[in-house]
């Protein structure tokens, strides 16, 4: 079935990244005409909470607020997630809320059951990155130079929301930001937090 008006793109990003994680793809989908709608889970990029509240239930709840509230409650949508969000993404859409709306999924780095024990790496992986960054421009450069962003531009756009502010204890309690020029930059997201997610990322092929 057609439907009647232009459906509107829900992209969900993945664990620890955020929402500019999508920005050329959304750039791409205005271009083409496609409305889309982007935001940041909780204890991520621009968003409040903690890596406490990061639960599927809640990430679920979440991402229908935002839709209801950005786009209402009626009308086509196409939910787009990338590896955790892709995990939201097939729980969302199967939700009564929106399971009638949902015409399409789209999914990417979703591991199957047969590839679990690729989650088994997510440690090691975690144990390679930097704990901080000097500047914004060296964690670009580390991004683009590692591999976990392949485009220099969408590196550019979104790393930075990926970063905060490290603060040593004696600044914390004297309410002093470090500086990002003389301090670090630390990822806004502890990954390791989220480690009761990575199962949910995980599906039956």
């Amino acid at each position: 079935m057609v439907p009647s008006v232009v459906p509107v793109y829900v992209l969900l990003h993945g664990g620890g990244l955020s929402s500019l994680s999508w920005a050329l793809v959304a750039g791409s989908l205005k271009r083409h005409g496609r409305p889309t709608v982007a935001y940041d889970f909780r204890a991520h990029g621009g968003s409040t909470g903690d890596e406490k509240e990061l639960t599927a239930d809640q990430l679920c709840s979440d991402t229908i607020a935002v839709i209801e509230a950005m786009v209402g409650k009626e009308g086509p949508l196409v939910i787009v997630g990338h590896s955790l969000g892709g995990a939201i993404a097939a729980k969302v859409s199967c939700t009564p809320q929106l399971k009638d709306r949902v015409i399409a999924v789209a999914m990417f780095d979703i591991v199957e059951s047969v590839a679990m024990s690729s989650l088994d790496r997510m440690e090691e992986m975690i144990a390679r990155r930097p704990v901080s960054f000097r500047t914004k421009h060296d964690a670009i450069q580390w991004a683009i130079k590692t591999g976990m962003v392949s485009n220099p531009v969408s590196a550019a756009v979104s790393v930075p929301s990926l970063l905060a502010a490290a603060q040593a204890e004696h600044e914390m309690a004297a309410g002093q930001a470090a500086e990002e020029d003389t301090g670090h930059l630390s990822w806004r997201t502890d990954l390791r937090a989220t480690s009761s997610l990575w199962p949910v990322c995980a599906f039956s092929s």
